[in-house]
Formats: C-alpha cells, sequence, structure tokens
C-alpha cells in the first residue's frame, strides 16, 4: 500500500511518480495471446527464484472487457501482460548527488514489443517540495534506482525464460521481431523518466505547485472531481479530497497506456530513421537481403499500433477516456505519429523505386538477352543470303540476293555487325 505523508507545500497528501519506459528482450505475440498462455508466462515468471525474491508477479489487476465504468475494453496489445511489483518493506533508501530519497512503492508493467513502464512512487516530505533541481534529482534517483535493484534482475528473468519450453510458445522467436533489441544490448537506463505529483488541498495549493513545477500549461484541464496540468515531462493532479486513492488508480491506467505508446512512437522514429540511412547507402544486393526482410513488416506492424491504439482509446471507459486523451493532446501524440508516418511514407517510395530499379534492371536484361538472340540470327540471316546469292544463277531480274552478290563473308559480317550497332544504339538513346 502506497504512503500518504504531509509535504512541505501546503498540501493535504501527496503522492510523487516517477514514470520511466525500459526495453526488454521480451517480445509477445499480443494479437493471439489467450488467458490460458498468459497464466503460463506467469507461471513461468514465477518459477524464477531472482524475481520472486524481489518481485510478486501479478496479472494485470485492472478490468477489461464490458460491464461497469471500471472496465476497460482495451485490445490485448494494450495490456500489460503481467506486473512484477517489487517488495520494498517500509521503502528503499536510494542517494543520488547527496540527497536521500526513499522508494515507498514500485511496480513494472510488461507490453508487447519489448517494451516495460517502471512506476516508482516516492516518499513525500520537506524536500518533496519543487526545487530547481528537482527534475534531474529524482531522474537520477529513479536511475539509481533501476541500475541496482531492477536491471539485474530484469536480465536474470529474460535469460531464464528464453530457455523455458512454456514461456517460448507465448514469446515470439528472434527473427520473428522486426523491432527486437537483444540482451547484450540493451541500455543500464530507461529511455526517460516523467514526473507526477498527485495533491489534494485547497485551490491555492495547485496553483502555487503548478507554478514550482516546470512546463506546465497555464490553464488547466477540468476532469470530474480533478483538474490536470500536464506538461512533456512534469504533470499535476489536483484533486478532491477522499478520492485520491480511486484517482490515482485511474491515473496510472491511462499513463501506462499512453507512455508505451508513445515509446512506441519515438522508437519507430528512430528504427525508421535509420532504416532510411542504410537504404541510402546500401548496395541493391544488401537492401534484399538484409533490409527488406524487415522493414516491410515494421511498416506494417506501424499500421497495426494505430488500428489497436484508435480501439483502445474507444474501449476506455469512465474518467480514464477524457484523461487519456488530454494527455495525448498534451503531448502532441497526433503529431509525433504523423511524423512517424511521414518518414514510413518516405521510406515505402525508396521501397517503390528500389523496386522500380529491379523492374529496369530486369528489363534490361531481358532485353540485352533477345538482342543478342537476335543478332545471332542477323547474322545467320546475312551468312544464309550470301550463301543463297553464290547458289543462284543470275536472271536478269535484280533482288535481295543481289546485294550480297560479289562481297566477302567478312564484308556481310562486317555489314551485319555495323545494322546490329546501329539498333543497339537506338535502343540505349531510348532507354535513356
Amino acid at each position: 500500500a502506497a504512503m500518504n505523508a504531509e509535504t512541505g507545500c501546503d498540501a493535504q497528501q501527496a503522492r510523487l511518480f516517477t514514470v520511466s519506459p525500459l526495453r526488454t528482450s521480451l517480445n509477445f505475440y499480443s494479437l493471439g495471446r489467450t488467458q490460458e498462455e498468459s497464466a503460463r508466462l506467469v507461471s513461468a515468471m514465477r518459477r524464477i527464484d531472482a524475481v520472486t525474491e524481489m518481485f510478486d508477479v501479478e496479472y494485470p489487476d485492472w478490468s477489461f472487457g464490458y460491464g461497469t465504468v471500471q472496465h476497460d475494453a482495451l485490445p490485448v496489445f494494450f495490456q500489460p501482460v503481467a506486473i512484477l511489483r517489487m517488495r520494498l518493506g517500509s521503502g528503499l533508501p536510494v542517494v543520488r548527488d547527496d540527497r536521500s530519497f526513499t522508494a515507498i512503492g514500485a511496480e513494472i508493467h510488461l507490453y508487447d514489443d519489448c517494451v516495460a513502464i517502471l512506476f516508482v512512487e516516492w516518499a513525500t516530505d520537506v524536500d518533496a517540495c519543487p526545487r530547481e533541481d528537482f527534475d534531474s534529482a529524482l531522474t537520477g534517483a529513479t536511475k539509481s534506482l533501476f541500475r541496482r535493484h531492477v536491471l539485474g534482475c530484469l536480465e536474470t528473468m529474460q535469460e531464464a525464460l528464453s530457455r523455458d519450453d512454456t514461456a517460448l510458445k507465448v514469446l515470439r522467436a528472434r527473427d520473428e521481431f522486426s523491432v527486437f533489441t537483444p540482451l547484450h544490448a540493451l541500455p543500464d537506463a530507461p529511455d526517460w523518466t516523467a514526473r507526477s505529483v498527485l495533491v489534494t488541498g485547497g485551490p491555492e495549493t495547485a496553483v502555487m505547485l503548478s507554478g514550482k513545477l516546470g512546463g506546465l500549461p497555464p490553464v488547466p484541464e477540468e476532469f470530474d472531481g480533478a483538474r490536470a496540468w500536464v506538461g512533456s515531462g512534469n504533470s499535476l493532479f489536483a484533486v478532491t479530497s477522499g478520492r485520491l486513492e480511486a484517482f490515482t488508480q485511474d491515473w496510472m491506467r491511462c499513463m501506462s497506456l499512453c507512455q508505451f505508446y508513445a515509446t512506441l512512437l519515438s522508437r519507430y522514429q528512430a528504427m525508421l530513421l535509420g532504416d532510411l540511412r542504410l537504404m541510402e547507402n546500401a548496395g541493391d544486393r544488401e537492401i534484399k537481403k538484409t533490409i527488406l526482410r524487415t522493414l516491410e513488416r515494421k511498416l506494417d506492424h506501424l499500421d497495426f499500433i494505430r488500428l489497436q491504439h484508435e480501439r483502445a482509446l474507444y474501449g476506455l471507459q469512465g474518467i480514464r477516456r477524457p484523461l487519456c486523451r488530454y494527455i495525448h493532446e498534451a503531448w502532441e501524440s497526433a503529431l509525433q505519429f504523423g511524423n512517424v508516418e511521414g518518414w514510413a511514407a518516405f521510406l515505402r517510395k525508396q521501397i517503390d523505386r528500389y523496386y522500380r530499379r529491379r523492374q529496369l534492371a530486369q528489363t534490361r536484361i531481358l532485353k540485352s538477352i533477345v538482342a543478342a538472340i537476335g543478332s545471332f540470327s542477323l547474322f545467320d540471316l546475312f551468312l544464309v543470303l550470301r550463301h543463297e546469292s553464290d547458289e543462284q544463277e543470275d536472271g536478269g531480274l535484280p533482288g535481295i540476293l543481289d546485294i550480297f552478290a560479289g562481297h566477302s563473308a567478312d564484308t556481310v559480317l562486317y555489314g551485319a555487325l555495323a545494322i546490329l550497332l546501329f539498333l543497339m544504339l537506338i535502343t540505349y538513346l531510348n532507354e535513356k
């Protein structure tokens, strides 16, 4: 259970979180994963001692489907496969730059496409009131906690699952995944860290805090029983007293989905730009062997993500539907996806040009073969006519054989070669 503490910012209650997307090497069959397969995967995780010593491995305790406003009809792709909750007891001290922080809650949401989201709740006290170094200090504390207490456990889990026959039925093989990152290449830090403060108290408390947290919009968004300031890195939520716990659950479900989506877009931007550089610098043989094999699957998967995300936004219920839409709006997610689609369209044009070049090359090869056959036929025809001109007697009537009469075989061949070169020149100029 999370601890609510008095702060030095005149808030009645405050909860302080960091949210950090992580890279993993786990990729699941999210399109067709069943509850039985998910159960086998969770059971496989629970058999790993290094994991269970530090984490409680649980199914997502969120209501999916339809029925009440607590249910979200999310597609499987946007549902966490499992949630790993750290066993922190009374708290885990973390020292960063001579400042001490205490983590009182932490959980990891495992998603498809090698993405996980780390939530850490920090104890609030007088020092939790935002200062100039609030962003960097809290981000650094999150990195320290990840490196010292999470990274090694995740690596052990991923190695163990890669050898578990039961888990492998739910995991996709590496060569079946277009954006896979091998375990040895994973970074030792999160992709980024966002910070969120959830408070109760009078309106003046939220206004004062919004001025101290950097990067927040000047005007909040009004929700049922809550006001929200969402920036690119910091966010603040002022909640009606007595609803903090319920709102925190709704906020976590929304933030998990939105961070997962934002992480996918960020990675696709980087990957497609890298693929574009490869396309520009690689030869046709390299493109055919190493690039096209995965690039077309990436572009197809990007369309799949778009469709699944639209379905997820439609399936959200209660306050989570407007809250997710507001977070996306604050992060300009539509523009970000538009930029990713622009890179994808650019790459599709490159692929089309590659196939056109291949088609033209194949056409030239076929024309060269036909020309070669024709040249042999032309030589043969000229030699036959030359031979026939010698065999036939002069009948007094001019004819085509008279053209070859009196000429040597070499002269006839040179004439045929001249005609052939002339035809090849015309063909070349036409192709050019």
